[in-house]
C-alpha cells in the first residue's frame, strides 16, 4: 500500500499541480493507495505518526510530495522505520534534500 501525504501548498500551489499528475498515474495503472493533505504546520508529522504507528502487520510506501519542510516533518513523525520504504516527490523551492 502506498501511502501519499501531500503539501498541496509548497512552491506555491505547486504540490496540488503534481499530485494531480501523479494521481492520474496512479489510477490508470490501478495502484493502491491513500492520500493526506496537509492543512498547517507540523501536520504533515502528525499524519507520519498516525500512518506509522506500530501495530500495522505489513510493509508500507510512504511518500512525500512537498518541499524540505515536509520531508523533515515527516521522517520526524515516523514511529518505526522498520516497516517503511520512503520515497520523495520534491515540490518545494529549493528542494536541497532532493539536490544532497
Amino acid at each position: 500500500m502506498y501511502y501519499f501525504i501531500v503539501n498541496p501548498g509548497s512552491r506555491s500551489g505547486s504540490g496540488k499541480l503534481v499530485w494531480k499528475k501523479v494521481e492520474e498515474i496512479l489510477d490508470s495503472e490501478d495502484v493502491e493507495y491513500r492520500v493526506f493533505f496537509t492543512s498547517c504546520r507540523y501536520h504533515a508529522a502528525r499524519l507520519a505518526r498516525e500512518i506509522t504507528a506500530s501495530g500495522r502487520d505489513s510493509r508500507i510506501t510512504l511518500v512525500a510530495v512537498g518541499g524540505d519542510g515536509t520531508v523533515n516533518e515527516i521522517l520526524n513523525g515516523i514511529e518505526d522505520f522498520s516497516k517503511i520504504t520512503f520515497a520523495y516527490i520534491p515540490t518545494g523551492s529549493s528542494n536541497d534534500f532532493a539536490r544532497a
